[in-house]
């Protein structure tokens, strides 16, 4: 299935439908087309048509997001991300975008980044049904490369796993209760031991021969009890992430540029998709060139992503010189060696 096929499915089209007839019924006519001449197969017209509509519509985010459709169609994709990406700053309210971005990335083999959307993408919309089938998707493709990659670690030739492929976030109970063996609060199956019931009569045994030489006792088999592993303390995780980003806060506040700086990561993603030398010079003459600036960040809430990635989210205040804000956002922490840093920064509204 080509990427426009996947982005047709999965981007919320039925909802495009649908504001066609409400909210474009008189003002849409080349909206409308577009999407017409995108599904009849002429996505160079669809584009002219979305683009003239955008000419005096600019802002509008329904014929943006089909724009990026369109030109993932051209196969344009970088074009289409810039899109996508610009939306996802403007609008960070939309899980659209974030979806659209995750079905392009994944195409492109990085399950990584596509994972890390998806989870934006259902901050935004707990209850979205298509990223959640997304996130399961990708979820279960990072899975079988992890998978495969023990394989050849091993180098086994004729595994024979016992995994369940997964659709959806988690797996019903009585899924994993029938017809398998007890689990541990890990996952991992019990073995099982046998016991002996001390109140049941024991056969008799029959006579032996007097000449035949008495039986060797039997030691009883060793109980096996499963230990359970200690499930990780994740307080002291949040606890350690809530610190870098007060300390980030901090360096930013004291207009500290090198140890702000520092709270950003190797692999950080740029917010305009500028170079990171190019971003550092203009984070450093901001730094220098304010008179003063105090920043404020207050409710962090930490959502670890996995072992080594969290969302964190807060309301930051902004003070410098006549300029005051005050605005949700949202950041993206990796581990680096001993350190939480930064590589990704959103502002929500």
């Amino acid at each position: 299935m080509r990427v426009t096929a996947l982005l047709l499915k999965l981007s919320g089209v039925a909802s495009l439908v649908l504001l066609f007839s409400a909210g474009y019924c008189l003002a849409g006519d080349d909206i409308r087309s577009s999407y017409e001449a995108l599904k009849q197969g002429h996505p160079d017209q669809a584009l002219n048509k979305v683009s003239e509509f955008l000419s005096t519509h600019p802002k509008d985010a329904q014929a943006r997001l089909l724009k990026g459709v369109v030109l993932v169609e051209l196969g344009k994709t970088a074009e289409a991300i810039q899109v996508f990406t610009a939306m996802t700053e403007e609008m960070p309210e939309l899980p659209e975008p974030y979806n659209n971005l995750a079905v392009i990335y994944a195409s492109q083999g990085d399950y990584e980044k596509a994972r890390t959307l998806l989870e934006l993408a259902l901050h935004t919309h707990p209850s979205y049904g298509t990223a959640h089938e997304n996130l399961a998707d990708v979820y279960a493709k990072i899975a079988t490369k992890s998978y495969e990659k023990a394989l050849q670690n091993d180098k086994l030739t004729s595994p024979k796993p016992k995994l369940i492929m997964l659709r959806s976030l988690s797996a019903p109970r009585s899924l994993l209760a029938a017809n398998s063996p007890a689990l541990t609060k890990s996952g991992i199956a019990a073995p099982e031991t046998a016991t002996a019931n001390a109140s049941s009569p024991s056969p008799t045994p029959a006579p032996a021969p007097a000449t035949a030489p008495a039986p060797a006792a039997v030691a009883p088999a060793p109980v096996v009890s499963a230990v359970t592993p200690k499930t990780p303390d994740t307080s002291k995780e949040d606890k350690a992430i809530s610190e870098s980003v007060k300390s980030w806060a901090a360096a930013w506040s004291a207009k500290d540029a090198d140890q702000y700086l520092s709270f950003y990561g190797k692999d950080f993603k740029t917010p305009k998709g500028e170079s990171t030398s190019e971003w550092e010079k203009s984070r450093r003459d901001r730094l220098t060139n304010a008179t003063s600036i105090r920043v404020e960040v207050q409710d962090i809430s930490v959502n670890m992503l996995d072992s080594d990635t969290a969302s964190v989210t807060f309301k930051q205040k902004y003070h410098s010189g006549q300029i005051k804000s005050s605005h949700h956002k949202v950041l993206i922490l990796k581990r680096e060696a001993s350190r939480w840093v930064i590589v990704e920064e959103r502002a929500r509204n």
